[in-house]
């Protein structure tokens, strides 16, 4: 899977522009959140655009703005996984994995998967459940997928996705909007 593809993809279920008083992200543009990433250069971009006639539309015109999209995502999710080097099911996974539950809740994710999956210790101990996505981790995942693994690691990784998303709404019922969005995309 390269990052062109998984970025099209992803793209196209985030979507343009939302200012939504029921997301606790706030105000979105291609998913970007301005309450998590409020230093990201684009917010310069938007702030210009809302001035002018054609917002939100014209966001999705703005070519230097969507460099800088695709430039985010690249940096703050696919790199941080090094998915260049991972088995194309499971890197797509990873990619939308860590773009809406963030690094560390997916790098959890991860390490407690590949912990469920290392019978008898089969790859030496288990991995320190702390969401540090680090050389340790890296080689793991790449030991496992290595072995076939891989499905099993989507599906053990997704199964977490859906039950946090199950427990956020049961944590904050205003959130119950999305549950069924969020919900329906995994699989």
């Amino acid at each position: 899977m390269s990052f062109e593809l998984a970025f099209t993809r992803l793209i196209a279920l985030e979507g343009n522009y939302s200012n939504d008083p029921a997301d606790l992200g706030g105000e979105t543009v291609a998913g970007i959140s301005r309450k998590n990433w409020p230093q990201w250069q684009g917010w310069d971009y938007v702030d210009a655009a809302k001035m002018q006639p054609g917002f939100p539309r014209s966001l999705a015109r703005n070519a230097p703005l969507q460099g800088l999209i695709k430039a985010f995502y690249r940096r703050e999710f696919w790199d941080v996984f090094d998915l260049d080097e991972t088995p194309p099911v499971l890197a797509e996974e990873i990619f939308e994995q860590a773009v809406n539950l963030g690094v560390k809740k997916t790098a959890e994710h991860l390490q407690r998967t590949l912990n469920a999956l290392n019978y008898q210790e089969k790859w030496g101990s288990d991995l320190k459940v702390d969401g540090v996505f680090g050389q340790s981790s890296s080689r793991r995942l790449r030991a496992a997928a290595s072995e076939g693994r891989e499905k099993a690691i989507e599906h053990g990784i997704n199964g977490l996705q859906c039950a946090h998303y199950i427990l956020l709404a049961e944590q904050k019922p205003a959130m119950r909007k999305f549950t069924a969005g969020w919900l329906a995309r995994r699989g």
